[in-house]
């Protein structure tokens, strides 16, 4: 199983091509490309160099032996919980992060789907507002060889001051939206820490959702707030969410979604962090096969 890791505090502490090198010296086979960033004037996705940049990039990685599997799309983008804007602004935006995704040789791209909260909280205009947003990116995805993982998602009533459901945070509606969509250019990204937060458990989401789980985001946290932590730092099961994996037989990639594990440390610890984060994923992935023998 490929072990991969998000590229953003790396690329934001070090810069981008630094950021790669250390990733590689920690020991991880592949990285996801973390976009955000690209929303800025400054960076170089912004701007009409995009596409020489992206190819430069790839080629960084591959002179450290290292690859793109995944990447996640911007999410900042204005208007994110406004509807009027996918057609005009975020549409064009993500297929723009597809070619560039396509040039640094990505596989998977994880776009966020619309909210519930863009639809005035009806879960079924939502899903077909989702169908018709996804399904206007998938030309591109085809395109340029990137599947677009739709991922499951939480939010918060801000008047009470806890997290509450969103957009695919349960199986049946996650399976749905793959199943609509009945492409090999669309698949679910699991992302097991967001289970939790609102009040299921990562490995009954992994056995129901089965072969339609394409994709990761691995954390951990207090099944209280988005940790975005290493494993074995919060409360999630790992003995049960490795052995769900192996009972779905999970063929994705492993991929860290687990950055805010390194806050607090100085830059000059980044890189040994990066290698015991590494060598977290190792022993998880060596789990997962383990069960998978018996």
């Amino acid at each position: 199983m490929i072990l991969s890791t998000q590229t953003e505090t790396m690329a934001r502490q070090f810069g981008m091509e630094p950021g790669i090198r250390v990733l590689a010296a920690a020991g991880f086979d592949a990285l996801d490309f973390t976009m955000e960033d690209a929303l800025k004037p400054e960076h170089p996705l912004h701007g009409d160099d995009g596409d020489a940049w992206a190819e430069r990039m790839r080629q960084a990685a591959a002179d450290c032996g290292v690859f793109f599997n995944q990447a996640h799309a911007p999410m900042g983008y204005a208007g994110v919980h406004d509807l009027a804007v996918y057609a005009p602004e975020v549409v064009p935006l993500m297929k723009r992060m597809l070619r560039y995704a396509g040039r640094m040789g990505v596989k998977t791209m994880v776009i966020h789907p619309i909210h519930y909260c863009a639809c005035g909280g009806d879960r079924a205009r939502c899903r077909r507002e989702n169908m018709r947003f996804y399904g206007a990116l998938l030309p591109d995805a085809e395109k340029y060889g990137v599947r677009i993982a739709t991922e499951n998602m939480w939010n918060i009533d801000r008047r009470r001051g806890y997290i509450i459901d969103d957009t695919c945070s349960c199986a049946e509606e996650m399976a749905q939206y793959v199943d609509e969509m009945d492409s090999p250019f669309f698949t679910a990204c699991l992302d097991l820490g967001h289970c939790g937060l609102v009040g299921r458990e990562a490995q009954d989401m992994l056995r129901a959702l089965g072969a339609r789980v394409g994709a990761l985001h691995v954390h951990d946290n207090d099944y209280i707030h988005d940790s975005h932590t290493a494993p074995f730092l919060g409360k999630m099961d790992w003995n049960a969410i490795t052995q769900a994996l192996a009972d779905i037989h999970y063929a994705g990639d492993f991929t860290f979604e687990a950055d805010n594990f390194y806050r607090g440390y100085d830059a000059e610890m980044l890189p040994e962090a990066a290698g015991f984060l590494c060598a977290t994923g190792r022993h998880l992935i060596a789990k997962v096969n383990a069960a998978c023998e018996k």
